[in-house]
């Protein structure tokens, strides 16, 4: 039978009840009954996946150091990856450990899953549902192991879907910013507008910003700045705005700097990008 290699130490955590566990050729589910004092702590390392949830309403803050952590019912903690946990309050609670060996993850995920990272995240109904039933035969063993077992592979992978569905949430919420600011941007070129100032719009910092703006526009946020305000002055100019409006309408300093980032833009001075963009009459050529 599979028996997990694991090292705890622990601090505030008082077993309410003996361990109740399940045990198979490659997995060990065990359930733990504790009562916690506020500030509880621990410092867990497990030479094997495993995954954690929470029964009781109850949610613990996990991280790599035990000054940072993230608040969650529910955790995949991959093989050596050492965490932290801290309880805020005082209570009473049940909590499901599954331990399963690497391989056997790997053939349940069929590769499609990224076993390197953690997961912290809260219970969907559908998980406890799973873990509740999972919890009954850790405390007695009525049906067969392949109950059990068919229990815990149902209960990983409404973990990775929890997983999925909240980066999917987020992936798309994170879009929407990005897509909202460069909206607002464009339509608010005569004001003053830095990077930090775009990546506070997007709800990023300016690092992360500024890595997630290369990787989707191709080029830096400030060179994509000046590039738009150059843009909305081809339009002004061609419309027939003085180049000192111009200028002051697309948000640059003054007409000097603009001339300036122009002819680096566009290789010409505006004057003379001008002349070539407008027929004899006044309008727009079609064609350089």
């Amino acid at each position: 039978m599979f028996h997990p290699k694991m090292f705890t130490v622990v601090e505030g955590f008082e077993p309410l009840d003996e361990l109740r566990s399940l045990q198979f050729p490659k997995m060990a589910i065990d359930l733990w009954t504790v009562r916690s004092i506020a500030g509880a702590s621990g410092d867990y390392l497990s030479l094997h996946p495993r995954f954690v949830v929470f029964f009781d309403s109850v949610s613990i803050s996990l991280g790599a150091s035990p000054g940072e952590g993230v608040n969650c019912s529910v955790c995949f903690v991959p093989a050596g990856l050492r965490l932290w946990g801290k309880v805020a309050e005082a209570s009473s609670f049940q909590h499901l450990d599954i331990h399963i060996h690497r391989q056997s993850l790997e053939a349940l995920s069929q590769g499609e899953l990224d076993l390197r990272r953690p997961l912290f995240q809260h219970a969907s109904p559908e998980l406890l549902n799973l873990c509740m039933l999972l919890a009954e035969e850790c405390r007695c063993q009525r049906r067969p192991a392949s109950y059990a077992e068919s229990l815990t592979f149902a209960a990983i992978h409404e973990i990775f879907h929890i997983s999925s569905k909240n980066r999917s949430h987020t992936h798309k919420s994170a879009e929407h910013s990005f897509s909202s600011m460069i909206e607002h941007v464009r339509h608010n070129l005569n004001q003053p507008i830095t990077v930090e100032g775009m990546g506070e719009l997007a709800g990023l910092s300016r690092s992360q910003f500024s890595r997630k703006f290369k990787t989707l526009m191709g080029t830096t946020p400030h060179r994509w700045l000046v590039e738009a305000r150059v843009e909305e002055a081809k339009k002004l100019m061609l419309s027939g705005k003085r180049f000192a409006d111009t200028a002051h309408a697309t948000g640059f300093a003054d007409q000097a700097h603009f001339n300036r980032c122009f002819r680096c833009l566009t290789g010409l001075t505006p004057t003379r990008w001008l002349q070539r963009h407008k027929a004899p009459n006044g309008r727009r050529k079609v064609q350089d």
